[in-house]
């Protein structure tokens, strides 16, 4: 059985959520603590929870543009469970 690649409503609201909270963080960063170089681990905090979501999304976006789908008349292999 193959499992769907496509995310569910909560998960795509959690990456959602994720991005903006490390775009937040790193606004927060920039207009407050940058000029003084303070507080430095929220810049890799930001930008971990800015990209995880959408280095997540491309893959999955480009792994199901490349996968193969069935020829007419060949056949389909299924997976035992």
């Amino acid at each position: 059985m193959q499992a769907s690649l496509s995310p569910t409503p909560t998960e795509t609201k959690l990456s959602i959520l994720a991005i903006a909270g490390g775009g937040a963080i790193l606004v927060w960063w920039a207009l407050a603590f940058h000029p003084s170089n303070k507080q430095l681990w929220m810049v890799p905090l930001g930008l971990v929870l800015l990209g995880t979501p959408l280095v997540a999304g491309f893959s999955l976006l480009a792994s199901s543009a490349c996968a193969r789908q069935p020829v007419a008349g060949e056949a389909v292999a299924i997976d035992a469970v």
